[in-house]
Parts: C-alpha cells; sequence; structure tokens
C-alpha cells in the first residue's frame, strides 16, 4: 500500500522504497495506524532569532549533490548542506549550499 502511494508521486523501484524505508524511524505502523514522529527544537536550543534566516522557493529542480553536513536532519525544518551540486532538471542556482525541506518524508 505504501509503494502504491509514493509511485503516484514519484518514479520508484520497489527495491529503492525498500531500502530507503528500512532506516525510517520515526514513522511506521501500529496495527491499522500510521504514526509519525517530528522532532523540533525548543526555544533555549535556537541560536538565531526569528526573521534572521528567510527561505524563499526558486522553483523545482532535480540535483545531484553530496550531503556534507545532515546533522540536524531528524528536526522540521530538516536542514542539509551539500556541495558539488549539479542541476539534472529546472531552474539552476549558483552558489547552494543547503536544502531545507519542511516535509517529513525528507527528515532522518
Amino acid at each position: 500500500m505504501l509503494y502504491a502511494y509514493r509511485a503516484k508521486y514519484r518514479r520508484v523501484a520497489f527495491e529503492d522504497l525498500v531500502g530507503n524505508e528500512r532506516h525510517e524511524v520515526m514513522q511506521a505502523k501500529y496495527g491499522d495506524r500510521d504514526y509519525f514522529i517530528r522532532f523540533i527544537k525548543g526555544p533555549e536550543e535556537i541560536a538565531e532569532r526569528y526573521g534572521d534566516k528567510r527561505y524563499r522557493p526558486v522553483g523545482r529542480a532535480k540535483i545531484k549533490a553530496m550531503v556534507v553536513n545532515d546533522e540536524e536532519a531528524i528536526f522540521t525544518p530538516c536542514p542539509y548542506s551539500v556541495s558539488d551540486v549539479s542541476f539534472i532538471r529546472g531552474r539552476g542556482v549558483s552558489g547552494l549550499t543547503e536544502i531545507v525541506s519542511y516535509r517529513g518524508r525528507f527528515c532522518e
């Protein structure tokens, strides 16, 4: 059932989905109920102030990159520092060094 749901939105081989999902520990099914755990930082854990950073969408793109830092990726939003970025499809952005996701699917 998960594969049918995910395959509607993106092309993914069943084996690849199983490999990715094997590492997911903050989401699962208990009985007939899906659950998702999302982590957020407490105010005392945040060094920046609201408004210090602003994210803006610049369009959709498919990229190939090396993730060089994922130590905060369990939090929502989940940031990934990246290097060696190449744009495969979509609008390219010069100097891309960080990707931030607000979707739980891309956490962990």
